[in-house]
């Protein structure tokens, strides 16, 4: 079963002011300036997107001092287990960041939910996806989520595979890998270890190769399939990609949010009410 709701942040305070990632500043060192009004219409027309696809979508204010608010997949993640709803609550990395989880929990009570808070740090649905028809947790380990987190995550899913992230270019599990269905991924090979080459070769049936340049350029492995049937990805991000037939591409533009190091599954976070 997989959720039909979605949760985004408002742009409003959208705005490059550190840098936590390597996509945050220009070859010159400098940070990049979004363009806020372009920023705006992209993150709506990616909301009018799920809208159409019949998806509920909520929206959060923006707030001053949290410019990567729109980020929303990196603050929770939710779960649904023998039929009863948890969040998991994040520990953000970077204390630029860490208010962002106080905030999505005041609003998530409105469900009437439980919150699981693990020890660590742990960046929701950056570092962690599902497989919505298995029931089985991906989880990235590295400079984002901390090894150990997945034997705290493990009584909430049916299996936990976790996989190493050592390039600082692919820092959270959903800028190398997006999970289409139980048989599909597309992903980014080198931007796992050999052992997690294997892991990934093991479960899919299917592996869609995206090349390191075009994963960079694009973030093409930063697409989202919410629903089995349609990709959701950055206009051009998977152009002649082969493998994908069976699959209806929705290209958008959210290239101001790529400068702050994000794009489509980034941008949401897909959650049981």
């Amino acid at each position: 079963m997989r959720p039909n709701s979605i949760l985004m942040a408002d742009p409003a305070y959208f705005d490059v002011r550190y840098a936590i990632n390597p996509y945050m500043h220009d070859q010159n060192g400098k940070l990049h300036t979004p363009d806020i009004h372009k920023a705006t219409k992209q993150w709506h027309q990616l909301k009018q997107v799920y809208h159409d696809l019949g998806f509920d979508v909520f929206s959060l204010s923006g707030k001053p001092h949290l410019p990567d608010w729109v980020f929303s997949a990196n603050t929770f993640l939710s779960t649904m287990m023998d039929g009863t709803v948890h969040y998991i609550l994040s520990n953000m990395a970077n204390a630029q960041r860490r208010d962002e989880v106080g905030l999505v929990k005041t609003w998530l009570q409105q469900f009437g939910h439980g919150f699981i808070e693990v020890k660590g740090n742990f960046e929701g649905m950056g570092d962690a996806i599902v497989v919505y028809e298995t029931h089985d947790l991906f989880l990235g380990r590295g400079d984002r989520t901390d090894a150990g987190v997945g034997k705290q995550l493990a009584p909430y899913f049916s299996q936990v595979i976790e996989l190493d992230l050592n390039d600082p270019c692919f820092y959270h599990l959903d800028t190398c890998l997006s999970i289409l269905n139980h048989e599909q991924a597309i992903w980014v090979p080198e931007a796992f270890s050999i052992e997690g080459q294997m892991q990934l070769k093991n479960y899919f049936q299917q592996l869609i190769p995206i090349d390191r340049e075009r994963a960079l350029l694009f973030f093409s492995a930063n697409c989202h399939c919410p629903d089995g049937k349609n990709i959701i990805v950055q206009r051009g991000g998977l152009n002649g990609v082969a493998g994908l037939n069976d699959f209806n591409l929705i290209e958008v533009d959210t290239s101001e949010f790529m400068l702050a190091g994000g794009s489509v599954f980034c941008m949401k976070n897909q959650f049981f009410q």
